[in-house]
């Protein structure tokens, strides 16, 4: 079986390979200066590539960050079946509603996926795991709203309403998580890595608030040093 890091290498040999050959389509496009059919299908395409690629790059850090591999491979299927379907759709003039109702399908899941991922790689100290929780349960519940309203084609302004709550507490939640990510951290290094206080005893030397002996030696004139014994 493939190990996570060959896995990763691959994947990210694939995303570079998809985005090169997009930024060369649409600079020959761009150089063209015609915007016909072709020239349509060539921008979507490279479109549909380097958001395949972006989903792709999620799943990848997920897999790096946390060693799980099935979700990571999840989504990294999932971005790919979608791409492969929209650019086959575009460039074979497919009019099918249920094929295309399929690409939005896989597109909805692999951006859920990706989104959820790029979120669950994010340390945080566990009294905010409910937040974690929280933020795959709403994306989750997007993706299953967008994908009702996909095949049973329903819109009524109340479908609509939910993908919008859902789609700003989502927003909320992801600009929440890297917010506590920094909290955790700076509590982490703070527990790791704490100030120490030294008292002056009245035989000599030093102790710290826990009664444990130090010996100190001045290394400085400590001339703007106002800490008075504090390391």
């Amino acid at each position: 079986m493939m190990d996570n890091d060959r896995l990763r290498r691959i994947s990210l040999y694939f995303v570079g390979l998809f985005l090169a050959i997009s930024a060369l389509f649409a600079i020959i496009t761009v150089i063209s200066g015609s915007f016909g059919a072709f020239e349509i299908r060539v921008l979507v395409t490279t479109t549909v590539i380097a958001g395949a690629s972006i989903c792709s790059l999620c799943c990848s850090a997920y897999l790096v960050a946390t060693q799980r591999r099935w979700p990571a491979v999840s989504g990294i299927v999932l971005a790919m079946i979608a791409a492969v379907l929209g650019i086959y759709g575009a460039w074979g003039d497919v009019d099918a509603d249920t094929y295309w109702r399929s690409v939005g399908i896989f597109t909805v899941w692999a951006i859920g996926f990706a989104h959820a991922l790029a979120l669950l790689m994010v340390r945080l100290e566990p009294h905010f795991q409910w937040l974690r929780v929280s933020t795959v349960v709403t994306i989750s519940a997007n993706a299953l709203v967008f994908t009702t309203m996909i095949v049973t084609g329903y819109d009524d302004d109340a479908v609509f309403k939910l993908i919008a709550v859902l789609s700003i507490l989502a927003a909320l939640e992801t600009l929440l998580i890297p917010i506590m990510a920094k909290i955790s951290a700076r509590r982490e290094r703070t527990k790791t890595t704490p100030d120490l206080e030294l008292f002056r005893q009245e035989g000599g030397g030093y102790c710290d608030r826990h009664g444990r002996h130090y010996a100190v030696q001045l290394l400085g004139d400590g001339v703007e040093d106002s800490s008075h014994g504090r390391l």
